[in-house]
């Protein structure tokens, strides 16, 4: 299962005790939580941090340089010019890019005035569990795996959710409505700040 930047049982290790970890009573706020972190931390860095196969994102023609949302980019497939509705019309060449997501379109005339890129990266995890058939998976050609700060920021800032909500709720009601709580009100600790700064992307260009 993939609840934000790890699976299920990443997020069950590192915050409950070891006797409560083979039940299941605290797994849909747990993976909501995670969720929901993953998305906060997103928005911190500026960034999207998950790894995505062809993904695409339209971006302005007239920037001669961008940077791509999701990175690190294992590999950029194309971009197309989009018409006046969003259609791809056409598809542009001799463009240059890192893996640090940096376009760079300064050799090229472009007619256009917005274009498309497809492209794969992001950082990768293990999604599966411990139980699932194929675990654990093997990383895919080209990706590169979600560093250990990241992951702990991740996991420190689950806990603070978790530990900060009233989760002692019947067992009866683990799946329901109430336990899917969201972190949006909930500020990142200092310390889990301090950790992201090196993974936060300024658009400059």
């Amino acid at each position: 299962m993939n609840t934000g930047l790890g699976n299920l049982a990443a997020l069950k290790d590192f915050i409950l005790p070891a006797p409560m970890r083979e039940q299941d009573d605290y797994d849909a706020m747990l993976a909501a939580i995670g969720a929901g972190v993953a998305a906060q931390v997103a928005r911190f860095c500026n960034r999207k941090l998950a790894w995505a196969v062809d993904d695409t994102h339209d971006f302005p023609a007239g920037a001669p340089r961008y940077w791509l949302p999701r990175a690190p980019v294992a590999s950029l497939a194309k971009i197309e010019t989009l018409g006046a509705s969003g259609e791809p019309v056409g598809e542009l060449s001799g463009f240059i890019w890192n893996r640090a997501g940096l376009v760079d379109l300064r050799a090229l005339t472009v007619s256009a005035e917005w274009l498309r890129a497809t492209y794969t990266g992001g950082y990768w995890f293990e999604t599966l569990e411990p139980t699932d058939d194929g675990f654990p998976s093997a990383p895919p050609a080209g990706a590169t795996l979600l560093p250990a700060d990241l992951r702990l920021a991740w996991l420190l800032q689950s806990q603070f959710v978790f530990e900060g909500k009233d989760h002692l709720l019947p067992k009866g009601l683990k799946d329901n409505q109430m336990i899917m709580t969201s972190t949006k009100d909930v500020k990142l600790t200092d310390g889990v700040k301090e950790m992201l700064r090196a993974f936060v992307r300024y658009q400059l260009l």
